[in-house]
């Protein structure tokens, strides 16, 4: 994470080294964009004993308190890949970009079962499931003009809101009933996946003619721990595990609507 700073950092000194601002401009537009996002969700020790010394019936050690309570809320450790693809549409003032995107999404999880001692029960299991979700964002940025080319570049830092809208897997929603009906505590869609990011990047431009543009922007971001993730956060060895870190990338069509 220093690292990837640091190259950001660089990267707006040298863009204000060798470069010059443009002309302040309002422009719109909209295009592609996609996401690569990625955690690692890691169990406390204590909440993996499956040692416990209370029997059911006589015949088997049940898991100790504290995993029974982990085992309710559904936490294992845990590893998430998440893809995915669709379309938004900005707003610019040179300055401050805002846009919205829409997404569809697959969600890849590896839930990794804690050795059972009595019945050997370990390995993993994988679910997927695809989710639609919108991207609203805000990002401060400074362009420059790469001399007198027709590009110029644009270090950016911001916020963005990721709002979970449907699952449209009946299958998903089927089993989450199931687990339901099972007393477990299992939070709905939007508690789970709703939440902020902070991110980072750059953005280049490129003039096809003296209004029309194309842009294409790579940003890094850290998802910062929405309601349920802060309840949920004294069960991971680190706070910082859980939460989801990655890419998103974007390729669009601006039409600079006034210049002053």
């Amino acid at each position: 994470m220093k690292k990837i700073m640091l190259a950001f950092f660089a990267l707006v000194i040298t863009a204000q080294v060798f470069c010059a601002p443009p002309d302040f401009t309002l422009s719109a537009g909209g295009g592609l964009t996609g996401i690569s996002h990625w955690k690692q969700a890691e169990l406390k020790d204590v909440y993996k004993d499956y040692t416990g010394d209370v029997l059911y019936s006589g015949l088997i050690k049940a898991p100790t308190e504290p995993t029974q309570d982990a085992m309710r809320q559904g936490l294992f450790d845990t590893d998430e890949n998440v893809n995915g693809f669709g379309f938004h549409g900005f707003f610019d003032a040179t300055y401050v970009e805002v846009n919205a995107a829409f997404l569809w999404t697959w969600i890849d999880q590896t839930v990794h079962i804690p050795e059972d001692p009595v019945f050997n029960l370990a390995g993993s299991e994988t679910y997927n499931h695809m989710v639609t979700q919108m991207y609203f964002s805000i990002f401060g940025k400074y362009p420059f003009k790469i001399g007198k080319s027709k590009w110029s570049i644009s270090p950016m830092v911001g916020a963005a809101y990721q709002l979970a809208l449907a699952e449209p897997d009946k299958k998903f929603y089927d089993s989450l009933k199931l687990v339901k009906a099972k007393g477990y505590d299992v939070p709905n869609l939007g508690e789970l996946l709703n939440s902020w990011w902070i991110k980072f990047g750059v953005g280049a431009d490129y003039n096809i003619t003296g209004k029309l543009f194309l842009r294409s922007e790579l940003l890094y971001g850290l998802k910062l721990p929405n309601e349920y993730e802060i309840g949920m956060a004294d069960y991971w060895t680190e706070n910082i595990k859980g939460m989801s870190n990655g890419l998103t990338y974007s390729l669009a069509v601006g039409y600079k609507i006034k210049t002053f």
